[in-house]
């Protein structure tokens, strides 16, 4: 081990495996100056990231820990032209199909307990209670749709009855929005010789960017830097096949499910008050 501070702060190998030792904490700082303090990243230093002695870590943040895990700050992932003057104080406008900001993005399954969603009164300005009527009507208009997904090495292949994003955005686009994302649009195996890819009816344009796998296991977004009927240029010194998945697109569909929820239940209040009513009226009908 290659001894940093003492005999307990290093680095090291052992058993092909490379590992950083400390008795306490580890720090990523940006900026600052060195002192003894711990957890401190001196004047004008940022904290990036922290794990402590307890295998909390912690992103963004050197307040309270709240879990194994703590996230403080967000990233702004969606395309440049939502960010138009969304809050101007002269302008009505309301940023519809568009994403807030993501402190934890996943491209697979997450998997947990619980969740708990922030919920507290006083972080809301009510507006007042939902139309139970008119919620009703929105539910009726969305459709449950019966799909498998086109990628299933990566999503597997079992039926999925769900609904789609771009359906619910024409009916309910308060439980829509929109980021920047790959679509396996294409999916085709191709050759690649020289940096032009031989694919027929690619339908891509200078400019677009479109994810290849090689070698198994590598993959990246390559942009497109020439065009021919068959065949399209990108900057991948490789020879051989290769796998073209698809391209980026900027208005990807992401539903709020929890939106649904709350329709769902508001629209079920009002068929209850249905029912009453129609209770009220056969009841009336028995008395006479």
């Amino acid at each position: 081990m290659l001894n940093l501070w003492g005999t307990g702060h290093g680095i090291g190998v052992q058993n092909n495996t490379t590992y950083f030792r400390t008795s306490d904490n580890f720090a990523w700082y940006k900026g600052g100056s060195h002192n003894h303090g711990p957890l401190n990243a001196g004047t004008n230093g940022t904290s990036l990231m922290t794990l402590n002695t307890s295998g909390n870590l912690v992103i963004g943040t050197t307040d309270l820990i709240k879990g194994k895990l703590h996230i403080e700050g967000s990233v702004n992932y969606q395309s440049q032209s939502y960010r138009y003057f969304v809050n101007r104080s002269d302008s009505n406008n309301i940023a519809k199909n568009s994403t807030g900001s993501y402190s934890l993005y996943a491209s697979d399954r997450i998997g947990c307990v619980e969740f708990n969603a922030f919920s507290d009164l006083r972080i809301k300005e009510i507006k007042g209670n939902s139309d139970s009527q008119a919620d009703l009507q929105t539910l009726l208009q969305i459709q449950v749709t019966d799909y498998h997904y086109k990628d299933k090495i990566a999503n597997g292949n079992r039926p999925k009855k769900k609904v789609i994003g771009q359906q619910v955005a024409d009916v309910y686009p308060q439980a829509v929005s929109t980021h920047v994302d790959v679509v396996p649009d294409i999916f085709e195996s191709a050759i690649i010789e020289e940096n032009w890819v031989t694919l027929n009816s690619h339908n891509l344009k200078i400019g677009d960017k479109v994810k290849i796998f090689w070698n198994d296991n590598d993959s990246q977004l390559f942009t497109v830097e020439d065009i021919k009927t068959d065949k399209f240029k990108i900057p991948l010194n490789h020879t051989g096949d290769i796998f073209v998945y698809g391209r980026e697109v900027d208005d990807f569909h992401v539903v709020d499910y929890d939106a649904l929820s709350m329709l769902h239940i508001s629209a079920t209040q009002e068929l209850y008050k249905i029912i009453k009513k129609l209770e009220q009226k056969l009841n009336e009908k028995i008395k006479d």
